[in-house]
């Protein structure tokens, strides 16, 4: 009775027989039913649905002129045509026939298509398809409309009744049916012939200066189309609008992320900032549902402000809930898709943005600074900001102009200026791009007093009112110095608040007030001539009060130096040195797979793919077993009683379970019951139970080896691109952004210890699976082999066109990361200066922009995924419909056994969702192995140092310290000016050397020969007569002994900075403590367990220089080298630290360098430098008494 329901309903609908409900042909023409049901109703339906994808195309308000006259055609007629639908349906009702109810189906189905086309059509006529004949769909969907009139026409015409007048109501219907027929005759007129002129018909993008619209002709370049931008539902549904991108991918021209699309308006990254903020703040005030709401229809119809999105800015402050501010900014439409997806769209998009913001905040009165501090600051006009000289210079990775300029505009007078003050004019004459040359990160490519200056003249061009300078003349020479301080502070910076902290006292004395500080606390604040007797310091340097004759002198020397200028030391003038990131094209090279597998170990993968190999062949054993025991139940029950059913027939025996009960009914009789259910039921039941414990040893041991596999290549991988890092050149270092790095140790490894073992897991199964399918249907369904191959080709062509694009996409994103993280890390360094001089905004949009510019490639890679997936299930339900006709075919002739034709059926019904998951794990996996191939290029192109180890140095070697240069040549690269020229000097063992010389002379690059950082061009370095050249880099680099000029400390204990390997005793770490007068301050935080911060952030940079010192004495090396390791500390710690080093370093060689005089002038000889070039090397004392000798200039009066 159940299943008779559906004939019933048609035949009352149709008013048919209940044998034949559904008649065809009727009375030698096709049957009403037929026609108004399949022939009327069904297409009315389709134009319906069809036309309603149409109706959320995006509107244009910039069309100012009328609508082509084609379109108001077609709109008139589906009106006119939804009226004369209306009329026949109540003719209908009035003629009360028997098959009434089939007409009001079929009216009611018009009425209702009709009415969403022409909808359709009045939202067409406002999108960019106006200036066309519209989508072609809707002309088929009409089309289909035209034999279902033309019939009932002829069936009109055939009965006679129709056309007469005794009959008003069906005549009236036979009119409005010819009618229907002339409209819609005239509506394809319209379609044919739209009437769009070319001439006079233009689109306006700005309705006050008429600016035209690029004409519909010309193709726009996928980098300025916006996704989905334009798109109907239908385009959006089937991701139709990624085609051109996918085919520019599979042409190779996707190399750079502006080729992608545009994100759309509301997922832009400013948009979301904006309403993100919003909400934020409404939360904050407690704002009602209203205004809830109100704020997500503002964002749902893209009404948010454009642009960098930092207008009316909300702080990111108060007792605000996170998960309400996600809620109420984005709603409840992400709920239906999950919790889960919820959380990953929160993390993408909402996340990064929180953290910029964080980042970049601003302190105000309402968020403490830092626990602990009492007191009022005031600061007139704080908004504006300072002008801020940090001791520590941070540089833009940028141009020397860009990092000058800090986002202000140019102007060339003022600029110049600057540049003069900041004596930075000879600089920029011999750099290769003169100002436009860019400078490394954190401007590792310049010198420690080019840095200083660099950040002087950025802040003296920003023209505040307050200057907050931070001792930023201990890092250049003595002539520099008193240039900075008469050009630049007491003259270009006239007229400014500028408060200058430093220990070079010599240059305080034009100060207004002094302010003597101790242990933090003020000790007397005073004129300079009130302070001064109270500091401790050796005789000052008047250059004021040379000679006539030695300010001549020092003249024509300064004329001598501008003749001969000073090379560039580190910065390259390769153009290519700080370019882009590149990146591989095309297909991954074969030797990225067979890294990976080199990395998972060649008997590990065997192994895996044995057991693979063994677990699928467990599981189709077993399915097989389980389809012969049917067909042994089927074959038996056949032989008992042909004529009964299989329940009734079979043979209990062979049965396990029954339809009537849980087992089933057994014959009476011991003698049956120990023989046929001992030799049958249990034999098939081991049989089964034996191959399922297999499938499940070889599964258990295929999942511990696959998890195994992949943590070792993991480990591999990770380990050999450290190696490879760790041992590259320093140059790699100076040329590469240190993103591109972390790019590579966290996103890249990321997805090389996560999602790659994932996807690539899911792969090897359906590999597997695939492979045991084929096996089996080429049993039980051999004719599917052949459509099978033509459905492998079908796969094939769709995988090839994407997988070009998404292996694209996948490296653009891994690009676009290595930005962002360098500009984080870069603001992270420089938050200081950037809140000082109220840049935050700035930089906010900065890292807005590339943030937009990698969320561009990723939803474009998501979105292209979602392309793949829908058009394999398309090719998968297209597929099922004829595997089940193959089967039906092959079980009618009977041919092979009917359980192995049903297994291979259920698998037939799988294959095409398994070859589905094939091709999408591929693509991932290849995809994926992108982050091999770029650890790859690191752990396998970096240029890295020589590694050899010279094993017949002596363990005690230099006992002497013994150090020659001859004719020593250096330059940082090839192509570049030499930084160090014909050098050649002999230091005796147990000697001191001071090393002085104007910034950028050398004298840190002979260090840097010293410890091999760079190779030499020419000549060789001698140590104890050893050529240095010829011994390990960890054998020389462990005998010597630095104190950088830039104090680098571990994060970690004071401890572990003293003694990372763990040699000394405490006792002696407190001794070289007290030494370098570091005891009393380090008790006070803790003593040797006290943590020292990142990069030593808790203590001062002079502390920092203590504590490197500190290092340096407990080193037992004979050679010490000290590269301005007391310029941030005051002149009475720097005599004491002087006499412990020589102390301490009593037979050690010595080398240092100082801008400081009273520094060196204890030294047993003074090597003077100037553009690379050794120009005098003696005693202080006989340099000071040669009076055109350039020592003699820099120590004036002293040297007397």
């Amino acid at each position: 009775m159940s299943a008779s329901w559906l004939p019933e309903l048609v035949s009352g609908l149709c008013q048919t027989e209940e044998g034949n409900p559904f008649p065809v042909w009727q009375d030698g023409n096709i049957s009403p039913c037929f026609n108004q049901l399949v022939l009327g109703a069904l297409p009315h339906a389709g134009m319906a649905v069809l036309s309603a994808c149409y109706l959320g195309m995006p509107r244009s308000e910039q069309l100012h002129t009328s609508p082509p006259c084609g379109w108001t055609l077609r709109l008139v007629t589906a009106l006119l045509v939804v009226v004369l639908f209306v009329i026949d349906l109540s003719l209908v009702g009035a003629l009360q026939q028997p098959d009434m109810y089939l007409d009001i189906l079929m009216d009611s189905c018009g009425v209702l298509a009709w009415m969403v086309h022409g909808s359709a059509i009045a939202v067409l006529m406002k999108t960019r398809f106006r200036r066309t004949r519209g989508p072609q769909l809707l002309l088929i969907t009409t089309l289909l409309l035209v034999p279902n009139l033309v019939i009932n026409l002829v069936i009109c015409c055939n009965r006679h009744d129709c056309l007469s007048l005794t009959e008003p109501f069906k005549l009236m219907r036979f009119v409005l049916a010819s009618a229907r027929m002339l409209l819609l005759l005239g509506y394809l007129l319209a379609f044919a012939f739209p009437c769009i002129s070319n001439a006079d018909y233009t689109l306006y993008i700005n309705a006050v200066d008429g600016s035209p619209l690029l004409p519909e002709d010309v193709q726009l370049d996928t980098g300025e189309i916006v996704a989905e931008d334009g798109s109907s539902y239908l385009s959006r549904l089937f991701y139709l609008w990624l085609d051109p991108l996918l085919r520019r991918g599979q042409r190779g021209e996707l190399t750079r992320p502006t080729h992608v699309y545009h994100l759309p308006q509301k997922l832009q990254t400013s948009a979301v900032f904006q309403h993100f903020h919003h909400c934020w703040g409404a939360c904050r005030r407690g704002t009602g549902v209203d205004d809830q709401q109100d704020s997500r229809s503002r964002w749902d119809d893209g009404s948010l402000p454009k642009g960098s999105g930092h207008e009316e800015v909300l702080e990111l402050e108060g007792d605000v809930r996170l998960l309400r501010v996600l809620h109420k900014a984005f709603g409840l439409r992400y709920y239906i898709l999950g919790v889960l997806k919820v959380m990953v769209n929160m993390s993408s998009f909402a996340g990064p943005l929180l953290l910029s913001r964080l980042v970049n905040f601003i302190e105000d009165t309402k968020a403490p600074v830092t626990e602990g501090v009492c007191g009022v600051l005031y600061v007139a006009n704080r908004e504006a900001g300072f002008g801020l000289v940090s001791q520590e210079p941070w540089i833009q990775h940028a141009s020397v102009q860009d990092n000058i300029l800090f986002g202000k505009d140019y102007d060339a007078d003022f600029y110049q200026a600057v540049i003069e003050a900041c004596a930075l004019s000879d600089d920029l004459g011999v750099l290769p791009n003169g100002d436009q040359t860019e400078v490394g990160e954190n401007g590792v490519t310049l010198s420690g007093g080019q840095k200083a200056r660099l950040a002087l003249a950025r802040a003296a061009y920003m023209n505040k009112d307050i200057y907050l300078l931070d001792d930023p003349l201990a890092a250049v020479d003595t002539d520099v110095a008193e240039h900075l301080m008469k050009k630049c502070v007491m003259g270009l910076l006239k007229g400014k608040t500028r408060i200058l902290s430093t220990h070079r006292i010599e240059f305080v004395q034009q100060a207004d007030m002094m302010v003597l500080m101790d242990n933090g606390t003020i000790i007397k604040t005073g004129t300079p001539a009130e302070i001064l007797p109270l500091v401790e310091a050796a005789p000052k340097v008047e250059r004021n009060a040379q000679k006539p004759e030695q300010r001549d002198m020092i003249e024509q020397q300064e004329e001598e130096e501008e003749l001969d200028p000073l090379p560039v030391l580190n910065v390259g003038s390769d153009p290519d040195m700080l370019s882009e990131e590149q990146k591989q094209a095309g297909q991954l090279a074969w030797k990225v797979y067979r890294t990976y597998w080199s990395a998972v170990g060649g008997v590990i993968a065997a192994s895996i793919v044995l057991s693979l190999l063994l677990m699928q062949a467990s599981k189709n054993t077993a399915d097989w077993w389980l389809s012969y025991w049917i067909s042994t139940l089927n074959h038996n029950g056949s032989t008992c009683r042909s004529d009964r059913s299989l329940a009734d027939g079979v043979l209990p025996h062979l049965l396990l379970f029954s339809p009537g009960g849980l087992m089933s009914p057994l014959p009476a009789g011991p003698a049956f019951l120990s023989t046929n259910m001992s030799a049958d039921v249990k034999f098939y039941l081991m049989v089964y139970g034996s191959i399922a414990v297999a499938n499940t040893v070889f599964t258990a041991l295929r999942a511990f080896l696959f998890a195994y596999g992949v943590v070792c290549a993991a480990e591999a991988i990770h380990n050999r691109l450290l190696d490879r890092v760790l041992k590259a050149t320093v140059t790699f270092f100076d040329t590469t952004p240190l993103g591109r790095i972390l790019n590579r140790f966290s996103s890249d490894l990321y997805t090389i210890d996560d999602s790659l073992p994932f996807v690539l897991n899911i792969l090897l199964a359906n590999i597997f699976g695939l492979l045991g399918m084929l096996v089996v249907m080429s049993f039980g369904l051999p004719w599917l082999l052949a459509p099978l191959l033509l459905l492998a080709l079908l796969y094939h062509r769709t995988q090839h066109f994407y997988r070009h694009t998404s292996r694209e996409l996948k490296r653009l994103c891994s690009l676009t990361l290595s930005p962002i993280y360098s500009h984080f890390s870069e603001t992270i360094t420089g938050l200081g200066t950037i809140r000082a001089s109220g840049s935050a905004a700035r930089f906010e949009g900065e890292n807005t922009r590339r943030l937009e510019q990698n969320q561009r490639c990723l939803f474009l890679s998501s979105a292209a995924m979602q392309w793949l997936d829908i058009r394999l299930q398309m090719i998968g339900v297209a597929v099922v419909t004829g595997l089940g006709m193959i089967a039906v075919i092959q079980h009618q002739y009977g041919s092979v056994d009917p359980g192995l034709v049903g297994l291979s059926l259920s698998y037939a019904l799988s294959i095409t969702m398994l070859l589905s998951g094939l091709i999408f794990s591929f693509t991932q996996t290849e995809m994926q192995l992108v982050s091999v191939e770029r650890s790859e290029e690191y752990a396998t192109g970096l240029p890295s140092e020589p590694q050899h180890q010279n094993t017949q140095v002596s363990p005690a070697w230099p006992e002497r310290g013994l150090l020659e240069f001859c004719g020593v040549d250096l330059a940082y690269r090839e192509g570049l000016p030499n930084a160090l020229e014909g050098v050649s000097l002999v230091v005796q063992p147990g000697e001191k050397i001071g090393i002085v010389g104007r910034t950028g002379s050398g004298k840190s690059t002979m260090f840097l020969a010293l410890f091999r950082m760079v190779e030499l061009s020419q000549g060789q370095i001698l140590l104890d007569h050893l050529d240095i050249s010829t011994v390990g880099l960890s054998q020389l680099r462990s005998r010597l002994a630095i104190i950088p000029q830039d104090p680098f400390l571990f994060s970690g204990t004071i401890r572990e900075n003293l003694d990372p390997c763990q040699r000394h005793q405490d006792q002696q770490l407190l001794d070289v403590l007290d030494q370098c007068h570091l005891s009393s301050v380090l008790s006070r935080i803790g003593g040797l367990d006290a943590e020292v911060g990142e990069r030593g952030k808790c203590l001062s940079a002079g502390q920092r220089q203590l504590l490197c010192l500190a290092r340096a004495l407990l080193t037992q090396a004979k050679v010490l080298c000290i590269d301005e390791a007391t310029a941030s500390v005051d002149q009475k710690t720097d005599q004491l630290l002087q006499r412990t080093i020589r102390e301490r370093f009593q037979d050690h060689t010595v080398l240092t360098i100082a801008h400081r005089i009273n520094t060196i002038m204890d030294c047993d000889r003074v090597l003077v430098m100037h553009a690379g070039k050794v120009v005098e090397f003696d005693t202080p004392a006989a340099l000071s008494q040669t009076k055109n000798s350039i020592f003699h200039n820099l120590v004036g009066e002293q040297g007397k």
